[in-house]
């Protein structure tokens, strides 16, 4: 049997994980809600969201690498767009937590 405080953390779960069904439902196009179709826990969603469109960690820490060694400023290029580049590609490694 379970008591108050449990019952009240149950609420409190579903509560957060109906919200966050909630904004995941609506950020998604109708293209991309047919893969989460039916589910009915936020977690799931996540990863099954995951699983389509983050590439694994060793691709896209290869990807971003080379992105960023391969960039060039031009003779004559803009600089301020290409440290915004650098900055942007350095962000996107550290978002992945693919610094290694």
């Amino acid at each position: 049997p379970l008591n108050d405080e449990d019952k009240k953390k149950i609420a409190v779960f579903n509560r957060d994980n109906e919200k966050a069904l909630c904004i995941i439902g609506l950020t998604l196009s109708d293209q991309q809600l047919v893969h989460i179709s039916g589910e009915e826990s936020a977690a799931k969603c996540w990863d099954i969201l995951k699983k389509i469109y983050v590439r694994d960690s060793v691709g896209a820490h290869i990807h971003l690498t080379r992105k960023q060694f391969r960039a060039r400023l031009l003779k004559g290029g803009d600089m301020l767009a290409h440290l915004e580049f650098m900055k942007k590609t350095l962000q996107q490694l550290q978002e992945k937590e693919l610094i290694f």
